[in-house]
C-alpha cells in the first residue's frame, strides 16, 4: 500500500514550489495571510508545509477556504480527524468538490489551521468573474 501514497506526496511535492515562490518573491515581507483552497488537501498542505518550515513561530494565518457543498475538511477540524462529506450536489468551485480529504494532507494542514472558510456556492461564480477581470485588466 505504500504505491498510494507516493503519488499524492509527489503531487503536494510539485504544490510546494508555489509556496517558494510566494517567499522568494515577497522580497523579505512577512507574509500574513494564506487563503488556501481545499478539495482534498493536498495544495494547502504543501503550501503550509513550506510557510511553516520558512516562518517558524512567524506562521502567518492559515485559512482554509472550501464549498459549503462539500466542507469535508471543515468537518474534519471540528472532529479532530478526516470526515466524510456525502456530496449532494457538485459546485462550481472546480476541483473542489470532494467528499474526503487526504489523511495524508490532513496530518500537514491540520495543526496550523486558524480557521475554515466554507464559501456559498452560489456566490462562487461572481467571485471567479470579478477575478478574472481584476486579472485581465
Amino acid at each position: 500500500m505504500a504505491w498510494l501514497s507516493k503519488i499524492p506526496l509527489q503531487v503536494m511535492a510539485g504544490y510546494s514550489v508555489l509556496a517558494r515562490e510566494v517567499l522568494q518573491q515577497s522580497s523579505g515581507l512577512l507574509v500574513s495571510h494564506a487563503m488556501l483552497p481545499i478539495g482534498v488537501d493536498g495544495l494547502a498542505a504543501a503550501v503550509v508545509a513550506n510557510l511553516w518550515q520558512a516562518m517558524g513561530d512567524q506562521l502567518c494565518r492559515v485559512i482554509s477556504v472550501e464549498s459549503d457543498l462539500s466542507a469535508c475538511f471543515l468537518r474534519s477540524i471540528e472532529a479532530q480527524v478526516p470526515v466524510f462529506w456525502d456530496i449532494k450536489k457538485e459546485t462550481l468551485m472546480a476541483g473542489l468538490s470532494c467528499g474526503e480529504v487526504s489523511s495524508l494532507a490532513c496530518l500537514g494542514c491540520t495543526p496550523t489551521d486558524a480557521e475554515s472558510l466554507p464559501v456559498d456556492h452560489r456566490r462562487c461564480g461572481r467571485a471567479i468573474d470579478a477575478t478574472l477581470r481584476a486579472w485581465l485588466r
